[in-house]
Formats: C-alpha cells, sequence, structure tokens
C-alpha cells in the first residue's frame, strides 16, 4: 500500500464519505432532506472535531457565504511537491429523497453551472467537478477507484463526477445517482489518497504564496497555526507567471465564492521548513 493511501488524510476523507453516506440514509429514512451548504459545513466541522485532521490539513471557512448566490462551492488545493500545488474546484449537490439531483439545468447568469466551471478549468487549469452528496439504502458495490483500491458502497457518499458526464445526463432527464454510480463517479478520497504528477496532466500548479493569498479573507476553522508559513523563497523555483491573487481574481470572475478552502500538504514539505 502506497504511503498517500495509508496517510491520515486519506483516512480522514474516507471517514468523512462513509458518515455522509450514513448521514444522507438517516436523513431520507425519517423524511429529513439534506442541503449542500449543511453538509459542506458538516464537513468542515467533521474536520475540526476528528482525530485523523492532523498538521497537513487545514480549513478556511467564509462566513459571509450565501447560498442562493454562490450555491456551494469548495475548493481544495493538494501539494504534490514542496510548495507546488493543485487546485481541484468542487460544486457541490446533494441527492434528494427521491433520488434524484435537482436544479442542474438552473441557469446562473445565463448559463449552465458546468459551463462556468468549465471555463474556469481552461482559463486556471484546475480540476473542476461536481462533488455529489449521497447515500442511498438498498445499494450495494465493491470495486477499485481511478488508483486501483478497492471501495465499498459508502465511499460514494461524496462521489466525483464529471461536467461533460454531468452535463450529458442533465440535459436529457434529471439525473438519478444510478445515473452515475458506478459508471461515471469516482470517490472523492481519490484527491488526497492518489498521487497526482501535475507534468504528466499539463494541468497548472499554483505556490504556497498564491494559496496563502486565496484564504487570507477566509476565518480559519482548523489546522496547523504554521501551516502556511512562508520560508526563503530564494530556495524554491517560481512554478507559474501570474499574479499572487490570481486564485481569487479567476474565482471572482467566474462568479465562484467558495464555501470553503481546504488545504492539504505534504508532510516531507512541512518537514523540510
Amino acid at each position: 500500500m502506497s504511503y498517500l493511501s495509508n496517510s491520515r488524510r486519506c483516512k480522514l476523507f474516507e471517514e468523512i464519505t462513509r458518515n455522509t453516506w450514513s448521514h444522507v440514509i438517516r436523513n431520507h429514512s425519517t423524511g429529513v432532506q439534506v442541503s449542500e451548504v449543511g453538509k459542506t459545513n458538516d464537513i468542515v466541522a467533521e474536520i475540526r472535531a476528528s482525530h485523523l485532521a492532523d498538521n497537513n490539513i487545514g480549513v478556511w471557512a467564509n462566513p459571509g457565504h450565501l447560498e442562493i448566490e454562490h450555491g456551494s462551492d469548495l475548493d481544495i488545493f493538494v501539494e504534490t511537491k514542496a510548495d507546488m500545488f493543485v487546485w481541484w474546484a468542487l460544486q457541490a449537490k446533494v441527492l434528494k429523497r427521491d433520488g434524484t439531483y435537482k436544479g442542474l439545468i438552473t441557469l446562473h447568469g445565463g448559463e449552465y453551472q458546468w459551463d462556468k466551471l468549465r471555463r474556469l478549468s481552461e482559463q486556471t487549469g484546475c480540476f473542476s467537478r461536481y462533488l455529489l452528496y449521497n447515500g442511498l439504502a438498498d445499494f450495494r458495490m465493491y470495486m477499485d477507484d481511478q488508483c486501483n483500491r478497492r471501495f465499498d458502497e459508502d465511499q460514494y457518499g461524496c462521489s466525483l463526477v464529471s461536467l461533460d458526464d454531468m452535463e450529458a445526463i442533465a440535459l436529457d432527464r434529471v439525473p438519478r445517482f444510478r445515473d452515475f454510480h458506478p459508471e461515471f463517479a469516482q470517490p472523492w478520497r481519490i484527491i488526497p489518497c492518489c498521487y497526482i504528477n501535475p507534468s504528466r496532466l499539463k494541468t497548472q500548479t499554483y505556490s504556497l504564496a498564491q494559496i496563502q493569498d486565496s484564504v487570507k479573507y477566509y476565518e480559519a476553522a482548523k489546522g496547523n497555526p504554521e501551516l502556511l508559513e512562508t520560508r526563503e523563497t530564494m530556495l524554491y523555483p517560481k512554478y507559474n507567471d501570474i499574479a499572487i491573487d490570481a486564485i481569487n481574481k479567476f474565482s471572482e470572475e467566474h462568479g465562484r465564492e467558495p464555501i470553503a478552502r481546504m488545504v492539504l500538504r505534504s508532510t516531507a514539505a512541512l518537514g523540510a521548513r
């Protein structure tokens, strides 16, 4: 088993997913609907409370977030090597009591949400995905994720679906859980548990200084106070030619105001300080 798949942050994401799966099933069985923003806030609280949330993880929450205007966006920045981060831009949707995902073809400023996310991805090099919060009592499965690790159905409590797959199905019909799972969905644990090679994927990477700037207007909800401490910049190459405040500027340009931003740092980078 690789270090990443055996790390505390990987186990944390798996724990959150199992809890989400049980939470949605329990609420639906009692006639209570789960909301995207409520569940995202639950995840922030879980990270804050979990014994698995070590000093490699930080979460910054937006106290002024407005669900009606901005939906339930979540950003996750993952350090792939010292001071080099990839950006996951996620749009949350929760499974409804009737087994569907609603509101996907609602226009935002005259366009679909996946079009905005696609333009964000093209401009910034981020990984844009739909983050689905799920729980289905009669669903059973056992298969491999994209990193060839086995998982049970409860790891679909938080699942990732591509913009193209969401668009294709949502424009045809109101999507249901089985429209995506298992064929088109990955468990969200692939974010911390699977190694990403930015050069092979030709994706944009961001510096520690750019991550620092992206969270400066947010309130720290959990994390190591030294998580984003700056080291001697002369020791590290400049990974891009975009402005320090690029993440916030790109987000504003595309009408994106995440409810929270999460930073996952590598043990090697923190230890090198």
